[in-house]
């Protein structure tokens, strides 16, 4: 079930969801109406698996099919997923190598219609003056609406967005006002909800493709970047300008520090009357565009901004960023400004029922599941990234995954040339965080750099270790008593901790092999392990 509040409630249906719970969904679905005290007039609409619609497609960024069933894997029992251990055996690591489709992108107009636009100001609308549209600040929602004609027709999409640093109450305001709003128009506007890093293109270009986001503050009594509410001349404002298209270039605020500089981007660096325009060795000449645009944005009426390239940075850029820090200065693409390579994120997963791996298109931090292990592939390495609570099976099966597809590169990448790489929640190195726009390091690790996290640990690459050293936990085998232990050792499935016992002590243990062991009933190794303090 897909609850986007008063815009509508849509169910969707898997093809094995057997009649008998179909039957007992509707009534399930009044019951969570009337507990959300949703009006009755709001639209549930029910969606079959294969055949959903644009509009459902609408709300899941990069929409592809899924992946196809574990071949001979039972369907799943009512609307319990049967647990499926066949693992990375039953992902196609070689088709992983296919990027994966996005859903196409609506675009009703040539977005140059008009536009209006409010911000969330407890809980009621305040308008934002035209000079600031497409600034948006993430700490607020904005209302969004855009009208245009169509056979003499007046059309209309309600946008509302909504900032990673919004409140929960920011939020929900802004999707009631998005619905007062469309009823005043009789019902009859299209209404989006759209998220910071997520904006659609169509959005996007209803600002003319220069989006900037600030990470706090609004837009009160507003003239330019120096004029908002919260501007305060001893801080140091930095923006990192990025894009594959013209329409696609944004500039977001990230942190003031060098840790945050990206060779593959171009940053603007300003305070008071000063303003750097840095430009990375591998930009593109859409960024170097918005940069020109954000460098008049943040210097209006002030020195001209300075430009800076890559390698002849002055001393003056340096102090106002403060210490040197390594960032990412490697290539994000393979020539030029060819895209022919860009970094492809996959999820892997057994919130199904099944280990399953997944590719999320256009990501960003907010999309790395802290339940679920990540494969971040850079071309130049791969990196394999531990939720804090992922389980021991997805880490073990997403190493065997991440080896797998290196195995089958098409490009001619081997374990030779091409390193992976397993990293941990909270201890991401520039080469990884450097592939996500805006990485917020207050997320995970307490505002601290990878080279901050480091020093604090005593350890050069703390939270980071190779392939090899890491599939060694699940390949190593242990004493009973040390498998009888309370909090056994790191890469043990706790469900089949008997496994790890050498074939020899195995047989001690059970009077049998593993194989003889794997044949029998599950109720019957269940008890046995109970017998041995196993289970």
């Amino acid at each position: 079930m897909l609850d986007v509040g008063c815009a509508g409630i849509y169910v969707w249906l898997g093809k094995f969801c057997k009649t008998s719970f179909k039957t007992k969904v509707w009534s399930s679905v009044s019951r969570f109406l009337e507990k959300r005290n949703y009006p009755r007039w709001v639209a549930v609409t029910k969606v079959v698996d294969g055949g959903e619609t644009s509009a459902f497609k609408q709300y899941f960024k990069g929409w592809a099919d899924g992946p196809a069933l574990v071949p001979g894997a039972p369907p799943a029992s009512g609307h319990v997923a049967a647990q499926d251990y066949t693992g990375a055996a039953g992902v196609d690591a070689a088709a992983l190598h296919k990027k994966a489709g996005k859903a196409e992108q609506w675009m009703p107009d040539d977005a140059t219609g008009k536009v209006e636009v409010w911000r969330i100001e407890k809980s009621e609308l305040a308008v934002v003056p035209q000079r600031a549209h497409g600034v948006f600040f993430g700490g607020d929602c904005y209302v969004i609406l855009y009208s245009y004609g169509v056979k003499d027709k007046e059309q209309y999409i309600i946008y509302f967005w909504q900032g990673r640093n919004s409140t929960t109450d920011e939020k929900t305001a802004s999707a009631g006002q998005a619905v007062a709003l469309d009823n005043k128009l009789g019902g009859r506007a299209v209404q989006i909800r759209v998220v910071e890093f997520k904006e659609p293109l169509h959005f996007m270009k209803i600002f003319g493709g220069k989006l900037i986001v600030f990470e706090s503050g609004h837009v009160t009594g507003y003239q330019n970047a120096h004029c908002h509410a919260q501007y305060d001349p001893n801080i140091v404002y930095m923006f990192q300008v990025c894009g594959e298209t013209e329409e696609t270039t944004r500039a977001i605020q990230v942190k003031a520090r060098s840790a945050s500089l990206n060779s593959n981007d171009l940053f603007v660096i300003s305070k008071a009357k000063k303003t750097f325009v840095w430009l990375g060795k591998f930009c593109s000449e859409q960024e170097i565009a918005m940069a020109r645009h954000m460098g008049t944005y943040l210097s209006k009426e002030r020195d001209a901004a300075t430009i800076l390239k890559e390698g002849e940075e002055t001393n003056e850029f340096w102090d106002l960023l403060g210490e040197r820090e390594p960032y990412k200065n490697t290539k994000r693409q393979l020539s030029g400004t060819s895209l022919v390579f860009l970094p492809r994120l996959f999820q892997c997963s057994m919130s199904s029922g099944r280990f399953a791996v997944e590719e999320i298109v256009s990501f960003c931090q907010d999309d790395m599941d802290e339940s679920d292990v990540m494969i971040l592939d850079t071309h130049d390495e791969i990196f394999i990234w531990l939720g804090n609570s992922c389980h021991e099976f997805e880490k073990k099966e997403a190493a065997k995954t991440a080896k797998s597809y290196l195995l089958s590169d098409p490009d001619g990448r081997t374990p030779d040339n091409t390193l992976i790489i397993v990293v941990r929640q909270g201890f991401e190195p520039p080469q990884f965080t450097g592939c996500f726009v805006g990485w917020d390091t207050n997320k995970w690790a307490d505002g601290k750099t990878f080279k901050e996290v480091c020093k604090d640990l005593g350890k050069e690459n703390a939270g980071i270790s190779l392939l090899e050293d890491e599939m060694k936990k699940y390949t190593s085998f242990y004493s009973l008593d040390v498998l009888q232990r309370k909090v056994p050792p790191e890469g043990i499935d706790v469900l089949r901790k008997e496994m790890y016992l050498s074939p020899e002590d195995f047989r001690g243990v059970f009077q049998m092999t593993k194989d003889e062991f794997n044949k029998l009933p599950e109720w019957k190794r269940t008890n046995l392990r109970k017998e041995n303090d196993l289970f």
